[in-house]
């Protein structure tokens, strides 16, 4: 798709594109939906669209059924991370009920190259803003799932996992009181800095895939 062709759509076609999410050429319109995240001047129209409602449906048939279609998850992901670059595309994902919640469950079940997507998304949404950053620590439980990923991931996997590590934990978000943070959070700030040094080679405490499903139960 030419970049001249996409500034003339219209919200009626990118309507169009989101109502055929859940029609038979599902993965051709990902392509395209996927294209146009891709470009300044569309992120906003294709998160106003309504396309998040559908990408999550297929987001949330991979977490429930493994091995369900990875390229159309795949697809899904990209469009979010490509989303999350946007101020007024990230809005309608942090406003989306269990928006958040399905992205992060991803990097338990998800590729390794899934893993890297979805901590990009994280990491833009804690880095940008407070809220964002409150939202993600309400919502997620997602440590034990990042030191997983900063032990078994790629390189590329452990390097985000670290980083949203520290930026969740140690970053002193401006005007963030301590009675901003959860209170399990902050009971365990003395066992957090034993984890630090776990991160470093001492000791690494013992989390996986499977313990970390477990606590989401």
């Amino acid at each position: 798709m030419k970049e001249n062709g996409i500034q003339y759509l219209n919200e009626d076609a990118y309507s169009l594109l989101s109502f055929s999410l859940n029609s038979e050429v599902i993965k051709e319109v990902l392509d395209i939906i996927e294209v146009l995240s891709g470009q300044s001047s569309c992120k906003s129209k294709v998160a106003a669209s309504g396309a998040l409602s559908s990408i999550l449906n297929i987001l949330d048939l991979k977490i429930r059924v493994p091995g369900a279609n990875a390229t159309l998850a795949r697809h899904c992901i990209v469009v979010l991370r490509n989303l999350c670059n946007n101020q007024k595309a990230r809005l309608p994902i942090t406003e989306t009920q269990g928006c958040i919640t399905s992205i992060a469950m991803l990097i338990e079940t998800g590729s390794h190259e899934d893993q890297e997507h979805v901590l990009a998304i994280l990491l833009t949404l804690c880095s940008q803003r407070v809220e964002y950053w409150q939202l993600v620590m309400d919502q997620c439980d997602l440590f034990p799932s990042l030191f997983d990923v900063s032990v078994n991931g790629s390189d590329k996997g452990k390097a985000s996992a670290m980083e949203l590590l520290w930026l969740l934990r140690d970053t002193n978000h401006g005007d963030v009181q301590s009675d901003d943070v959860t209170s399990k959070d902050a009971n365990n700030h003395s066992k957090d800095k034993k984890s630090h040094k776990s991160l470093f080679g001492l000791k690494l405490p013992m989390f996986s895939r499977s313990s970390a499903h477990r606590r989401k139960k």
